[in-house]
């Protein structure tokens, strides 16, 4: 390792180049969704999402986190976030994986699909609880992460298989993982395309719950929902399952003010 930081500070721009190279084998290799490209800065936020998967599932390995952890001796990184065990796995991967024999589609058309308009939905009313209880907040937000995540990218590939499916391939090369690419803070996912050409901004939320799991909308992600209405989705993906993934997806399209009604924080900054 301490020849690749030589490396990295002598010769950047080869090894990033081998970096690129590394990830679009990689994506090759496990038929991921997207497909890198020289030159593209989205190439940043892709990767960092990958290896994120990869490390929440290698945390969840304690054996192979024992394992890892016990072939490092006092000369060698600690590595107590994996950071060098998830790079040492793609690695791993890309050398002695074989490339898949056929790309096919994981959707298998298992799910069950349901619209409807934001306006036209109940939602349970709620009253405060000051019930105490003791949370773990880091690895409740660790595992939310891991399966909206996984959720954002079933959902791309939905919207994929469906325009391709239709006959418009061409918007199916234009559909775009935005909060990976550009990063957070849109207000939504995925920008998609209708079969007439318009925009669709998705916001995807994703449980392995049923369909009255509670779920969350920010603030953003509500007020894009008023400017664009006519554009935005809200896509549902409820009873996820990770080792098939499949999934059941309930649409919900428009203004979303009427199922946002319980505020949770308020956001305060004190000018002094």
């Amino acid at each position: 390792r301490a020849v690749i930081v030589y490396l990295t500070l002598r010769y950047p721009d080869r090894y990033f180049f081998y970096k690129f190279r590394m990830f679009q084998t990689f994506a090759q290799k496990v038929n991921l969704d997207y497909r890198p490209a020289v030159g593209k800065i989205e190439n940043l936020g892709q990767f960092q999402n990958v290896c994120e998967l990869i490390r929440f599932q290698i945390q969840e390995d304690q054996e192979l986190v024992k394992l890892h952890q016990s072939r490092l001796d006092e000369h060698c990184y600690p590595d107590t976030q994996l950071h060098v065990l998830t790079q040492d796995l793609v690695y791993a991967l890309v050398k002695h994986l074989s490339l898949p024999k056929t790309q096919t589609n994981s959707l298998a058309y298992k799910s069950t699909v349901e619209e409807a308009d934001a306006s036209e939905l109940i939602v349970k009313p709620e009253t405060v609880d000051f019930t105490p209880a003791i949370i773990n907040h880091t690895q409740n937000g660790l595992k939310n992460k891991y399966i909206g995540d996984l959720g954002e990218r079933w959902v791309l590939k939905q919207e994929i298989a469906f325009l391709t499916k239709n006959g418009r391939p061409d918007l199916a090369k234009k559909v775009t993982h935005v909060a990976k690419e550009k990063g957070d803070g849109l207000g939504y996912d995925i920008l998609s395309y209708s079969l007439n050409d318009e925009e669709k901004f998705i916001e995807v939320k994703t449980t392995e719950g049923g369909l009255n799991s509670t779920f969350y909308v920010t603030r953003n992600e509500l007020e894009k929902s008023k400017i664009a209405s006519t554009k935005f989705y809200l896509y549902r993906v409820y009873n996820y399952a990770q080792i098939n993934h499949t999934a059941d997806l309930l649409k919900i399209q428009g203004d979303l003010t009427p199922i946002c009604q319980t505020p949770l924080s308020y956001k305060i900054t004190l000018d002094t």
